[in-house]
């Protein structure tokens, strides 16, 4: 998506859904809130994305600032995260 030529911003989304027989069925990833991105930065500062799977399960990935960002995961889908992890976008790299 377009991003703010002024700001030296851009705007990013991804909705969709793709399968693999690895995973045994499919993904559905959906874009609740864009992903934003300075031109300075290396990582985004706003954004949250969700992958639903078999039975409901989910993940959602909100991005707390250009540093951090949350894993909450509901991995039996009844929509209780079983488990919640804050990280930085360093770590996910490696």
């Amino acid at each position: 998506m377009p991003g703010d030529d002024l700001a030296g911003e851009a705007t990013y989304s991804v909705d969709g859904r793709f399968a693999s027989t690895q995973l045994g069925g499919s993904v559905t990833l959906a874009t609740l809130t864009p992903f934003k991105i300075l031109d300075t930065e290396i990582y985004p500062h706003e954004g949250v994305l969700t992958a639903t799977g078999l039975g409901g399960s989910k993940l959602t990935f909100t991005v707390l600032d250009d540093t951090y960002v949350q894993i909450d995961i509901d991995a039996d889908g009844d929509d209780i995260n079983e488990v919640t992890l804050t990280t930085t976008w360093f770590d996910l790299e490696e």
